[in-house]
């Protein structure tokens, strides 16, 4: 997927569209999609509490720590904090394996996605909150 910007700029559409590629590098645990996703100083904070790096979310992929078995990110809406900067809060339904554990998640979230520099839209902040089961 490229999030790269065209003459329009940043917007809600291109937003959405991080947010998928986000929700298909999970469901297809691929470490090196969700990496040229992910800003460098990325701050993920799991529905668990659980606090990853940038780094450190890439090696739980990698290395199976993490596996997405299958995984639903619903953006509801997007907000533009300024020209460079969209906070995204959206549901995600996920069953996951964690230390060969099985888990459904399903939460609230809230990301930030941050236009670089060189004109690419990045992950910079994502926190979940987990849904209690009604």
């Amino acid at each position: 997927m490229n999030l790269e910007l065209g003459s329009a700029g940043c917007d809600e559409t291109l937003v959405k569209a991080a947010e998928l590629a986000r929700q298909q590098a999970l469901a297809a645990n691929d470490a090196k999609l969700l990496g040229a996703l992910l800003d460098e100083k990325l701050v993920f904070v799991h529905s668990s509490g659980k606090v990853d790096d940038r780094q450190s979310l890439i090696e739980k992929i990698e290395t199976g720590r993490i596996q997405y078995q299958a995984v639903k990110l619903q953006p509801v809406k997007v907000l533009p904090v300024d020209a460079n900067t969209w906070a995204l809060w959206g549901k995600m339904d996920a069953q996951i394996v964690v230390a060969n554990t099985q888990r459904q998640v399903s939460s609230s979230y809230v990301t930030v996605w941050v236009l670089q520099a060189n004109g690419v839209l990045r992950l910079a902040l994502h926190q979940g909150t987990p849904v209690a089961n009604a």
